[in-house]
């Protein structure tokens, strides 16, 4: 993979996502088509092989695809680790291992995916721990002056006698 990079690797539900890839096209037997799906990681080792898909029938000399993220609606992309995949007409199940001269899937390549937080103007925002006034005496006040009252108030109580 050559993008998105290590440092690129959070991406926004919503948005575009470029992925570009290199490999050697000295196949023995050219891959006739790619494939590329975006598996969450809790979907990875699912009996059902769920996953979202990217792009089908691809050219094999393609390595750069765009993938409008916004479009993506049934199911909707979830916020989790993905793991891509690139894999030809063979599929990308763990037994397509390429073989000799052929394509082997692609699996090493993960990202993740969030969704943003609604905005929240300034204005509007209250932190109910940043107040300056404190609804309770600080601790260190506590522990210094509870231990004064009662020697004042011991002091008056033997000395009424």
């Amino acid at each position: 993979m050559t993008s998105p990079t290590p440092q690129d690797k959070l991406q926004r539900i919503g948005r575009k996502i470029t992925f570009s890839w290199a490999y050697s096209t000295n196949f023995a037997v050219a891959p006739k088509y790619l494939n590329i799906s975006a598996v969450p990681e809790s979907w990875v080792n699912s009996p059902t092989n769920q996953n979202y898909s990217v792009a089908n029938l691809l050219d094999p000399s393609i390595t750069t695809y765009v993938w409008d993220t916004s479009l993506i609606t049934n199911p909707e992309l979830i916020e989790s680790k993905y793991t891509l995949f690139i894999y030809d007409e063979r599929g990308w199940h763990p037994q397509n291992t390429g073989g000799a001269g052929r394509l082997q899937a692609f699996s090493t390549f993960s990202f993740s995916m969030y969704k943003p937080a609604q905005y929240s103007n300034l204005s509007d925002f209250h932190c109910a721990e940043c107040s300056a006034a404190s609804t309770s005496l600080p601790p260190f006040i506590l522990v210094t002056m509870t231990p004064i009252i009662i020697l004042i108030a011991s002091h008056f109580y033997f000395s009424i006698d």
